[in-house]
């Protein structure tokens, strides 16, 4: 949006100083943003790997009961 806005709209009333303090905060935000993205797909991985972990040992755990309960009858 902003890179919109700076294209049109702002286009010749930006000069000198506030041209480039306009692109710098697009560019800062633009890095903000992709950090906190990448923050999140990590912590979503996290998350995941942990499911994955407890989903297998829940299954494993279902596997030994019931080839106990087997050994029984």
């Amino acid at each position: 949006m902003m890179l919109i806005l700076g294209e049109t709209a702002l286009n010749g009333r930006l000069r000198g100083t506030a041209f480039i303090l306009y692109w710098i905060v697009c560019f800062l935000l633009t890095m903000a943003a992709i950090i906190v993205a990448l923050r999140d797909l990590k912590a979503l991985q996290q998350k995941v790997g942990r499911e994955q972990r407890d989903l297998l040992e829940d299954t494993l755990g279902d596997i030994e009961r019931e080839a106990r309960d087997r050994r029984r009858k």
